[in-house]
This record gives C-alpha cells, structure tokens and sequence, in this order.
C-alpha cells in the first residue's frame, strides 16, 4: 500500500506525495510543458504539483550531504563564514519556466542549492580547492 503524504504549499494548496512513486526524466520534460501552458497556479492539476513536489524532495537528500562538506570544509577556511541551502519553492520553479520557455523542467539548475558567504574572494578560492579535493566541481561559477 502507497504512504500519502498531504501538504499544503506555500500558497495553500494541497499536494498529495506518494512516496513510492518514481518519475522518469521524461515525465519531468512533460510536465514543464504542461506547467508552463498554465497561466494560474489554481489551474494547475494536483497530480502535476505532486509530481512537482516528488521533484523538489528528490533533492533533499544530496542537498543535505553536501551542506554537511560545506559546513566541515568552511571551518578550515573561516569558523565565522555563514553557509544556507534551499529548493526552490514550486511558484518560483513555475514561473521560471514561463520566462524561459525553452527550459526543460529537469535540467533548471538552480532548483536546490548552497550559498557559502565568506570575506574575501581569496577565501572563496581556498574554500574551493578543499572542496576539490572532496567533490567533482564542473566549473568556475
């Protein structure tokens, strides 16, 4: 038997999770298209923004390890440097699809994410040779 989940969104609508069900990249393509022909967040199906949400979560737990490298790699670089994570909240995810319509839903980059804030831009590069050592960083940015 599937575990449902009810949520209620940042805009008060509910989202019913099945925590079992698994989407394929295709399923995330055709759902930024059928997103982005909605103009009202009230029209958008629940089996979409629960789609969606099953999206948003499957980022929950790489987000969480690699907030923890940060937080152990920032120490040795400076004990006072502040570091944040996030995933995007659905409008924000909808509405970056209006704006860039021919992004596809599983290749936006920025649905989840670290911020590290540091002094100096000497600490960025420190930091970022200790997590070269750590991780696979794919570019400057």
């Amino acid at each position: 038997m599937k575990k449902i989940k009810e949520k209620k969104t940042d805009k008060g609508y509910t989202i019913l999770n099945t925590e079992e069900k698994e989407y394929t990249n295709g399923d995330y393509i055709r759902l930024g298209d059928r997103l982005r022909n909605h103009t009202k967040y009230e029209d958008i199906d629940n089996q979409d923004l629960e789609i969606l949400q099953t999206l948003r979560t499957s980022y929950k737990t790489p987000l969480s390890e690699i907030f923890g490298i940060l937080q152990k790699s920032i120490s040795k670089v400076n004990p006072n440097a502040i570091v944040t994570y996030r995933i995007k909240r659905i409008d924000s995810i909808i509405s970056k699809l209006h704006r860039l319509p021919g992004a596809q839903l599983p290749r936006i980059e920025d649905i989840a994410g670290c911020r590290c804030i540091l002094k100096s831009n000497s600490e960025v590069y420190q930091l970022k040779e200790i997590l070269q050592e750590q991780l696979y960083i794919k570019s400057d940015r």
